[in-house]
């Protein structure tokens, strides 16, 4: 029986179980208590079986028959076997600062170049910075890395595991490829398995981190030199991923245990001591320990085996006195499944048509399936369709096609990739120079693979192609041929997206060359990968690992028992139910599984974090469909209001917030100035590029002057010409340009006496007149201009324009309502000059009056209108934490910021007019990247910050709010 583990837990084909009791072979289990953990073990055909441990780790104490993986034996031979364990109990290390350093070989790296290899460290953030530096640190603790200096330089690439951790790799792409290769001579399988027939005992032995027991040459270690972000270091210890690693390992393991000859099987870092008997078996698992510690080399507790009777090893079961072939090699052929559609006929056809030659009156055997594939040929699948299915199936997996494997032979690797699954077939040349296979492989992708990319699939089935014929790959040059052409650039491309990094970086130790080859020519592959057959690996889901915490959660445990028990408690009679002995929760809508406390904040991360930081209604149908935990509804709100990447990266929905505050305008000519620069266009013959704007808040009269620049001398010099014209404002406002937020305009406006109002940033709605004004200059010149270089020329006639020309808030044109009379091109007073002084004055008066009221009443319409589509800002306090949208960035001005967020922050907010909906923001000291700064910005493209969320309900015992009565209804 093979079983999946999980934690604490074991997962047989049909449940979920814990240990309770290991004894000789026999394991018991029972779902109420949990004493023992299991560690699967995978050999490359796919068969696994268990390895037992205590749930207790190990410790320096002495051993105990809990703690190893041993074979049926007698009460007395397992007090012998631990008594010799415990006497070598030194070897066995606890992690990485205990394990050993062998002085029997050294690994150097020869290269063919005198050309030191430097890349640049890759980007990491702030936090996979922070992972490094501990990553790092650990190792130098330990004596396997030290601080660097070398000019050599390979960068690191974090790539993060399934269980969360991350795993520091070195990318040694570019090192080994001008590596001279270690054509360590590896022994042929066969002579290997052949040392094991007529044994019935067999003990593997397993290295703990057997590369870092290996120390660099001192010539050698400043060529491993890698750089992170904060540093440069190198190995004392020989790392993974370098090319010879593989070869120098064998040959270590061959020189340490090589004077016990043919008891010993030794195939890479596959240790085997087989034996006749229990008694031969702790004899030669003796001598060994005792040459393992006489070079100081440790071992991995947990990954050993002691004294077993039935093994798999290097593609083979043995069990005593018998060795069977494995069967994983060709499993994806025997258990190929009945094609059902003539697509698949086709598929089936490519694979088997693809080795014709070798298979005699090919075509006469596949004819009755061939006859299907024609037009107008009716689907039927009948006796001779079965047997021709069948035949050519057992033809694909005996000679003279499956070939016997020759280490020294030409050898590729065939492989394919779909959204169902993966194949590979390993082939070699045989003497005659004719291709043939090896092995298959093939397995379905799993859910979250079924939703990669092509590439990434592609690369998937190579590496795991690679894993799968790892015995028969290492150390001797494979060439993998593929249709797709982008893993040629895989080999030496700089940046990796960290999916790939971890699959391509966790086989450099292969000696690879990458070929493409068009799809026609490999459907023979392409047929595997789309008809996969279920792996022999059994895998572990989102559900079962839910499962596990529901079977170690007491409160969950609690309930289930009383309801086994026969409980009078009403209130779990009508709540609960147990089905397939788990909890589920009785609600309107169904059962749903019940989730255990510890379980909500990864749930909500499944939902939620994983699937694109979905919305709440979205996020919580979708939960709601299926689970329960008290308080839901309540706890995935707060949880999505308090996660950050929404915050920074999503924006509003509904009404927009931001009411309109109109400024009030006095019925009093230049009491308010709206001044903004309008440019840069093109500089004219007059060296001019930008226009000065400045309107009249109550008459609209507009000025302008031509500038060379937006300098705030040139402009105070502009705005003294108007002022001594025309009087000094009352007040002027502008937006925050550096001609306007100087010290120079700040002195000018103390000197003039006028209050200057500067806008809130990014918010040109505040001094929305003169953008206005603005938009119509640009047309005016855009229309009257002949050459963009004398746009200069045209700027009068474009103001003298705007201003006589009734304005459509006002009713007048805004020159007569500053002067009293109209402004004509041909005549100023056509009818002679003006004698009643008295008469204009009072009709001056009168239309200005009427300019106020229309005025007032467009300020009402126009509020009234903004308003219906906005909604009333939020309304913050001093000291308040707060997001910035479109803050302060720093990325460069041709590069789009729309999947950069688009908030900002935090900041504290210092200041605030509610009356304005205004805020004075500052950066907050302490921060990463701390820089001094304040900025007055508005409400709306505000949004408090929510770091972390309260994991218990707010309000006394005897509130009920709105989402708790929602939840008590449902269930």
């Amino acid at each position: 029986m093979s079983y999946v583990i999980i934690g604490g837990l074991v997962r047989s084909k049909d449940c979920i179980l814990k240990i309770v009791n290991i004894g000789n072979d026999n394991i018991e289990w029972q779902s109420n208590r949990l004493i023992a953990r299991a560690e699967i073990v995978s050999d490359v055909n796919g068969s696994m079986h268990a390895n037992v441990m205590s749930i207790n780790q190990l410790t320096g104490k002495e051993l105990q028959l809990s703690d190893i993986n041993v074979g049926d034996l007698e009460s007395n031979d397992c007090n012998r076997l631990l008594k010799l364990l415990n006497k070598f109990r030194h070897l066995f290390a606890r992690n990485t600062k205990e394990l050993g350093c062998t002085d029997v070989l050294k690994m150097h790296i020869q290269t063919t170049t005198e050309q030191p290899v430097y890349r640049k460290p890759y980007r990491l953030s702030f936090k996979e910075n922070e992972i490094v530096n501990e990553k790092v640190q650990d190792l130098i603790e330990a004596g396997v890395v030290r601080e660097s200096i070398s000019d050599y330089a390979s960068p690191v690439v974090l790539v993060k595991k399934k269980g969360g951790d991350y795993r520091l790799c070195i990318d040694y792409r570019a090192l080994n490829a001008c590596t001279v290769k270690d054509r360590y001579p590896l022994p042929h399988i066969d002579d290997q398995v052949t040392r094991l027939a007529g044994k019935s005992r067999f003990t593997t032995l397993d290295l703990a981190q057997g590369y870092y027991q290996v120390a660099m040459a001192e010539d050698s270690v400043h060529k491993t030199a890698f750089v992170t972000p904060s540093g440069q270091y190198e190995f004392l210890k020989m790392p993974f991923g370098l090319a010879n690693a593989p070869a120098v390992f064998s040959r270590l393991i061959k020189v340490v245990l090589g004077s016990l000859g043919n008891d010993v099987a030794i195939y890479l870092d596959d240790i085997m001591l087989p034996t006749n008997s229990v008694d031969d078996g702790l004899g030669l698992l003796g001598k060994v320990l005792q040459l393992l510690s006489e070079a100081n080399l440790k071992l991995n507790l947990s990954k050993c085996s002691f004294l077993k009777q039935s093994v798999n090893y290097l593609g083979h079961e043995i069990t005593a006195g018998t060795i069977q072939p494995g069967q994983a090699k060709i499993h994806c052929v025997a258990e190929y499944k009945k094609p059902r559609n003539i697509h698949e006929i086709r598929q089936f056809i490519g694979l088997t048509s693809y080795f014709r030659k070798f298979i005699r009156g090919f075509a006469v055997i596949a004819r009755p399936l061939t006859q299907l594939t024609k037009k107008d040929v009716e689907w039927t699948w009948g006796p001779a369709q079965e047997t021709a299915f069948q035949t050519l199936k057992e033809r694909l997996v005996e000679r003279p096609i499956l070939a016997i494997y020759d280490r020294n032979a030409r050898t590729e690797l065939h492989t394919d990739a779909s959204k169902l699954g993966l194949g590979g077939i390993l082939m070699q040349y045989q003497s005659d120079n004719v291709l043939k296979p090896i092995a298959y492989f093939s397995r379905v992708t799993s859910k979250e693979e079924q939703f990669y990319h092509s590439y990434e699939l592609e690369t998937l089935a190579v590496v795991e192609s690679l894993k799968r014929f790892r015995i028969y790959l290492v150390g001797i040059p494979v060439t993998v041929v593929t249709d797709c052409a982008a893993l040629r650039t895989t080999l030496v491309k700089k940046n990796l997206i960290p999916r790939i990094a971890r699959w391509w970086l966790s086989i450099q130790d292969y000696d690879l060359q990458i070929e493409y080859r068009s799809g026609d020519r490999m459907r023979h592959v392409d047929a595997l990968s789309r008809n996969p057959v279920p792996s022999p690996v059994l895998l572990i889901d989102n559900s079962d690992w839910l499962v596990t915490l529901q079977l170690q959660d007491e409160n969950i445990q609690s309930i289930l028992s009383q309801l086994r028990n026969g409980t009078d408690n009403k209130n779990i009679i009508s709540n609960y139910i147990i089905k397939d002995d788990l909890l589920f929760r009785q609600t309107l809508n169904g059962h749903r599984f019940v989730i255990p406390k510890l379980a909500k904040w990864s749930l909500l991360q499944k939902f939620h974090d994983q699937i694109g930081h979905v919305g709440f209604e979205k996020c919580e149908k979708t939960i709601k469909a299926q689970f329960w935990f008290e308080g839901m509804t309540r706890f995935i709100r707060k949880y999505i209001r308090s996660c950050l990447q929404c915050a920074y990266g999503k924006g509003d929905h509904g009404k927009l917030q931001g009411e309109l505050h109109p400024i009030q305008k006095a019925a009093v000519p230049m009491h308010t100035l709206h001044v903004d620069h309008l440019g840069p266009f093109v500089k004219t013959r007059k060296g001019n590029s930008y226009v000065l704007v400045i309107i009249d808040s109550f008459t609209k009269f507009v000025f302008s002057k031509a500038c060379k620049s937006c300098s705030s001398v040139e402009t105070i010099k502009h705005l003294k010409d108007i002022i001594s014209q025309f009087g000094n404002p009352s007040r002027i406002i502008t937006d925050r340009g550096k001609a306007f937020t100087s010290r120079y305009f700040k002195e000018f406006s103390e000197e003039m006496q006028f209050k200057h109002i500067l806008n809130a940033i990014a918010s040109p709605r505040s001094n929305g007149q003169v953008e206005r004004v603005n938009r119509t200059l640009i047309n005016g010149l855009n229309t009257m201009s002949d050459s963009e270089c004398t746009w200069d020329d045209h700027l009068s006639d474009v103001v003298w324009g705007i201003n006589n020309t009734p304005h459509a808030t006002t009713g007048f044109p805004p020159f007569k309502l500053l002067f009293g009379h109209s402004n004509s091109r041909l005549s100023a007073y056509p009818n002679g000059e003006p004698t009643d002084f008295e008469g204009q004055a009072k009709a001056l008066e009168e239309r200005r009056a009427t300019a106020k009221l229309r005025i007032d009443k467009n300020m009402t319409l126009m509020k009234d209108r903004f308003d219906r589509s906005h909604k009333q800002c939020i309304k913050y306090s001093i000291g308040q934490l707060v997001l910035w949208k479109g803050g302060i960035t720093r990325e460069s001005a041709n590069v789009t910021r729309k999947l950069n967020g688009l908030y900002t922050g935090p900041y504290k907010i210092c200041k605030a007019d509610h009356s304005l909906d205004c805020y004075t923001i500052s950066s907050i000291k302490g921060m990463k990247g701390y820089r001094k700064f304040t900025a007055i910005v508005r409400g709306e493209v505000l949004r408090p910050y929510n770091s972390s969320i309260s994991d218990e309900s707010s309000g006394s015992d005897h509130e009920v709010d709105r989402d708790d009565l929602i939840d008590l209804l449902e269930g």
